[in-house]
């Protein structure tokens, strides 16, 4: 009984111990690193096929002002991408995002408004062989919101490079 309280013990002062670096990262961490830290969850959640950490940067009432796409259009669109393309061979989810967080022009036009200009490739693999999906250049809007920054509004999106899947 005596070791199963001691791991118990350490188990909870290790996890205390990275809630509290992350709390006390993200108090520390300047607004522009924050909105990096925004892109960088969207990107590795789409990698992922993880529906949460991707709608989760994009305020409720979001707008495409290119596409007039709204939130709960883009979480549709990424529910069927995710569900449905598929390398036939390994069967592995067949885009994924590159974007480079640190390469994010980010212009704070006010306290709590930013923004920001920047592109992700999305690359589709199929049989081992990649190509450019879409290369998209966008210029972003995001506000501090209660549950942090959040994309507010995307525009200049340039839909007319995306290419058809497969």
């Amino acid at each position: 009984m005596g070791v199963l309280k001691n791991m118990l013990l350490i188990g909870l002062a290790l996890a205390s111990a990275v809630f509290g670096w992350r709390v006390l990262r993200s108090a520390l961490a300047s607004n522009e690193q924050k909105i990096r830290w925004v892109f960088e969850d969207v990107q590795q959640g789409f990698d992922a096929t993880r529906l949460a950490p991707v709608i989760g940067g994009f305020e409720p009432g979001f707008r495409d002002e290119s596409s007039g796409m709204t939130r709960n259009e883009l979480r549709d669109v990424l529910i069927y991408l995710f569900l449905n393309e598929h390398d036939p061979e390994t069967k592995r989810f067949s885009l994924r995002m590159e974007l480079d967080p640190d390469a994010l022009e980010i212009e704070m036009t006010g306290p709590a408004h930013a923004a920001v200009r920047g592109a992700a490739r999305f690359i589709e693999v199929r049989a081992g062989v990649e190509r450019v999906f879409w290369d998209a250049r966008f210029v972003a809007e995001l506000d501090e919101l209660e549950d942090g920054w959040q994309i507010v509004r995307t525009s200049q999106v340039n839909l007319t490079d995306l290419q058809d899947l497969d």
